[in-house]
């Protein structure tokens, strides 16, 4: 898939998905922890299941060495770019954080975003109507 950014200042290709949104467990916003406390940045902290903890190991492990914008996966909602982090480190611990220029909104618009793939969804049937159609000559 060729895309833009979010932002419309970079074009992007993508390949097929390596991580789903129902792998990972959890999202969500928060400022960076140091030693001294709340560091004032903001970041969106993930959480993924087994399969989700597998899968971003493999992409992250491979795309660490690889040059910019190479070493970058694009998160995709609806078929738009929401994000598109480096990777700057082997992430096989089962959780992630995706930092950079976020306030209090943007970081916990995209924490929500990331929460909704990993979603249930349960489709229910409210109305069913029967269509008939014969095939072949008359």
């Amino acid at each position: 898939m060729v895309t833009c950014s979010s932002g419309g200042t970079e074009k992007l290709i993508l390949g097929p998905a390596e991580v789903l949104g129902n792998e990972i467990s959890s999202a969500t916003a928060g400022q960076q922890e140091t030693q001294g406390g709340a560091s004032g940045q903001w970041e969106v902290q993930l959480d993924f299941n087994a399969a989700g903890t597998k899968a971003f190991c493999d992409v992250t492990s491979r795309i660490l060495s690889l040059p910019s914008p190479r070493n970058q996966f694009g998160i995709v909602l609806d078929k738009q770019v929401i994000s598109a982090p480096a990777a700057q480190a082997s992430l096989c611990a089962g959780n992630a954080s995706i930092t950079g220029n976020f306030t209090s909104a943007t970081a916990k618009a995209l924490a929500k975003q990331l929460n909704l793939g990993a979603l249930p969804l349960t489709l229910q049937v409210q109305s069913q109507e029967q269509v008939s159609a014969t095939l072949g000559p008359k």
